[in-house]
């Protein structure tokens, strides 16, 4: 037998031994848990800084996650981690200076938001909420912060909501009453919380209470189940927040209606800014200097999968208009230039997720990078900061320039247990479909794949409109 058909034989039977085992094996799911995941990259304003987190699973199957900072500014720079503490720092943004950053841990028993310093010390602990923080974000110039909280809408403070969320746990009985639809999302029964929008002012004090700005509104902000804090901002001036949530209606289990709302920073009157249409109207994204702001739209209602437009509001002449009409493609990120006059957009394409480049003034399009699955960090330095992975890649941050040159990786995060692993060739095939309609799809061959010999297929079909299996890696619908 050849040396590998051995090696599969022993691992099979539990019986590998030393001799064989740094050889490389074909990914099998014991690989796939263990592998280190990478997440909450952010780069500082001026694109020198980076810091990003990483999950590292030991091979007992525990896992660890810390912080970890990079010098951008020296190609031969190795990365510094930043924290040690147990548990996870997730959701990291920096402060406008790029002096410090911020993340969300639960190192106290409940989510709240740390400060650390990039020039040494411990982080600080600037919130003491009694309630756990889901996601945050900062006003542009960092004196004013927004938190999405989990609460009972017919609460007055966060400490009638902890109460109930108490109560609701020690609840002998079963029972549940409900007066309208949804009652329960896949695994999960509803509890009649919602997640709801707090504002609190960074003045150097530690943040204990916050301004429930949708109070009174029985809506989910962010909506659930799939979207974040992309769906809450700041106006450029820091004076309102606007998000997005559903429209109040008497079918709120059937409604596609997402509108744009808009709320002072002190709580007050909301505005509605899109209630014309009457479909998905998502992520609400401004230019640096406040004049136009730029969200998603769908326009059939009832309709989750409709394709994403791009509108821009002159919020300065209030006229308003759609980015590119005739593109045929469906954004999911919307990100500004520096000067206010493109978007870089991340949107599917053919199997990939490509960042295209939109002029928001003529609407021409143009794809910067189109290889694998990418979602986009940040746009600084003249550089687009990206995550990408493939079918064989599982996730690192890399750069490219604003006209798609010099593809930079910047971090490696699995480079070792990689280098244990054998992955399938793979390539793209497309086919006829429907109405004579081009269907594109990928093929994946076994490893160690020999020519003219027969092997079983999994044929792997995605069965809606909502999205596709392409170009990507995933922890939990693996091709390989």
């Amino acid at each position: 037998m050849k040396k590998s058909s051995v090696l599969f034989a022993l691992v099979a039977a539990g019986l590998a031994t030393s001799v064989y085992a740094a050889e490389p094996t074909a990914f099998n799911v014991q690989q796939l848990v263990k592998l280190n995941k990478l997440h909450s990259a952010a780069v500082s304003n001026d694109g020198k800084t980076m810091v990003y987190g990483v999950k590292v699973v030991d091979d007992k199957g525990e896992a660890n996650s810390d912080l970890y900072l990079l010098d951008l500014s020296d190609k031969n720079a190795k990365p510094k981690q930043l924290t040690s503490a147990a548990g996870t720092e997730h959701d990291v943004s920096f402060s406008p200076d790029g002096k410090s950053i911020y993340f969300l841990a639960s190192r106290t028993g409940s989510s709240q938001l740390y400060q650390l310093a990039l020039n040494g010390g411990e982080a600080i602990a600037i919130t003491d909420l009694p309630l756990d923080i889901n996601g945050y974000k900062l006003s542009n110039d960092g004196k004013q912060l927004v938190m999405t909280l989990r609460v009972f809408p017919e609460c007055k403070d966060l400490a009638c909501s902890k109460e109930m969320f108490t109560a609701e746990a020690e609840r002998k009985s079963t029972g549940r009453l409900y007066k309208q639809l949804m009652v329960r999302h896949w695994d999960t029964w509803e509890d009649h919380a919602r997640n709801h929008l707090f504002v609190a002012s960074l003045d150097g004090e530690k943040v204990t209470t916050a301004i429930d700005v949708t109070a009174g509104r029985d809506t989910e902000t962010p909506p659930k189940p799939f979207s974040g804090m992309e769906e809450v901002t700041f106006t450029a001036d820091g004076k309102f927040v606007v998000y997005s949530a559903k429209a109040p209606s008497n079918d709120q289990a059937w409604t596609t209606n997402y509108d744009l709302w808009q709320v002072p920073v002190a709580g007050g009157e909301t505005v509605n800014l899109t209630p014309d249409n009457k479909a998905w109207d998502s992520q609400p994204t401004y230019s640096a200097d406040g004049r136009y702001l730029a969200y998603l739209a769908m326009t059939k209602p009832g309709y989750e999968a409709d394709r994403n437009r791009i509108m821009l509001r002159d919020n300065v002449t209030g006229q308003e208009k759609e980015v590119a009409p005739l593109w045929d493609r469906s954004p999911s990120s919307l990100n500004f230039s520096a000067d206010g006059r493109t978007l870089y957009v991340t949107a599917q394409d053919l199997g990939q997720v490509t960042l295209f480049e939109v002029n928001t003034q003529f609407g021409d399009v143009r794809p910067i990078y189109n290889q694998g699955s990418n979602s986009l960090i940040a746009v600084a330095n003249n550089k687009l900061f990206f995550q990408k992975s493939t079918l064989v890649e599982p996730g690192d941050v890399y750069s490219v320039t604003l006209e798609g040159e010099r593809l930079t990786q910047l971090t490696d995060v699995n480079k070792d247990k990689l280098a244990n692993i054998t992955f399938g060739e793979f390539e793209q095939f497309n086919f006829k479909g429907w109405n004579d309609e081009t269907v594109h799809g990928y093929w994946i061959k076994p490893v160690n794949y020999e020519e003219g010999k027969k092997y079983p297929i999994a044929y792997l079909v995605h069965g809606g409109p909502q999205g596709s299996f392409g170009n990507s890696f995933s922890s939990r619908w693996n091709a390989q």
